[in-house]
């Protein structure tokens, strides 16, 4: 139960706080007991031949960033479609309640159970993966994703495509880099012709574009209702740290007033949660945007160059069942670096000496 509850809203809903650095892997051939493994090979239940195995291969494949990853399974003939899968995740969820990931995928896409395991990952608090395959019609792949509509990454390509970007790109510090433009190792360029890649991104679909020769890249790094993924995995983390950061207040040696009956406690409730995103707009982080020096002297902020464009703020006004109930409510608002995806670049080569000044005023 929680007495303190946190919630960002970005335009679309808010998250729940979870592990962040921690992926879950369900096998859907095999049954495995829930385990966490740092290399293919320690999966107690799984041979080099299965697609569990081979996901978290390419889990450990390239430049990961933690070093373990969570591992449960059941066999086919228990996971005949959406219910029986869901049912078998609720099970695992509450026998594990002391785990709790941020990540989730199964070993392969299958039309019959990728649907309902993202709906069920949603709904739980948890972003669930996908790899679709370029042997699936397009427009089945488009369909799915723009179906969703939610938190859940997908993306084309390479079977093992989604585990082999969530070891390099998942952390336990997330926030700083984002997952567009990212260059995988080991991966290879999406095999769709362009007018599909085309519709990938327009359904926000990630794979792996060559942008030129020798420079292949993860686009467009969105989930599958448009939003960088960045944005919501910094999201997450942060909306942990505002609630720690409040938690941390409440049990101090110092005890805090009600701000409805003493003004001063909210400045230092202000302070807290501030902090955070101080520490967001940090180098560190790098996540929230910082006031330049330009539109300081424009005048468009009070704050210094270099503070985080954003602001907290406790409410002050209460009812007396409020402050005798010891409710109160803190509000606050930042603006999110964000991310170059698309762009153009425009020139001319002249020998007109005005137009080379006229650009350099």
């Amino acid at each position: 139960m929680r007495l303190v509850n946190s919630n960002i809203l970005s335009d679309t809903k808010g998250i729940t706080p979870i592990d962040f650095g921690r992926t879950l892997i369900v096998s859907t051939e095999k049954k495995i007991d829930y385990q966490t493994v740092t290399a293919a090979g320690e999966i107690t239940g799984a041979v080099s031949s299965d697609k569990v195995y081979k996901k978290v291969e390419a889990f450990f494949g390239g430049s990961n960033r933690v070093d373990s990853v969570d591992v449960v399974g059941e066999t086919s003939s228990v996971l005949t479609d959406g219910d029986a899968l869901k049912a078998f995740l609720d099970k695992v969820k509450a026998e594990n309640t002391d785990i709790d990931t941020l990540f989730a995928m199964l070993d392969k896409y299958d039309e019959t159970l990728t649907k309902p395991f993202c709906e069920w990952c949603i709904a739980n608090g948890k972003i669930p993966v996908y790899t679709t395959t370029a042997d699936i019609n397009i427009d089945t792949v488009t369909a799915l994703s723009k179906s969703l509509n939610s938190l859940a990454i997908a993306f084309d390509g390479d079977e093992n495509l989604d585990a082999r970007v969530l070891g390099f790109m998942t952390t336990t510090v997330p926030g700083y880099l984002p997952w567009s433009w990212r260059e995988i190792q080991g991966t290879v360029v999406n095999s769709r012709l362009a007018a599909d890649q085309q519709k990938l991104l327009a359904a926000n679909i990630n794979f792996i574009n060559q942008e030129r020769r020798g420079l292949n890249v993860l686009i467009p790094g969105k989930t599958s209702f448009g939003e960088f993924i960045k944005n919501e995995w910094g999201k997450a983390n942060m909306n942990d740290d505002m609630h720690i950061a409040v938690c941390n207040l409440l049990k101090s040696n110092d005890p805090l007033a009600h701000p409805g009956a003493d003004l001063s406690a909210a400045n230092r409730i202000d302070q807290a949660v501030f902090s955070v995103i101080i520490d967001y707009a940090g180098s560190d982080r790098k996540f929230i945007a910082t006031w330049s020096e330009a539109e300081v002297t424009a005048g468009k902020t009070t704050r210094r160059a270099g503070d985080p464009k954003g602001w907290a703020r406790t409410k002050t006004t209460y009812t007396v069942s409020d402050i005798q109930n010891g409710k109160f409510v803190v509000e606050w608002a930042a603006m999110p670096r964000g991310e170059c995806l698309t762009g153009e670049i425009t020139g001319l080569l002249t020998f007109d000496i005005n137009a080379i000044t006229a650009g350099e005023e």
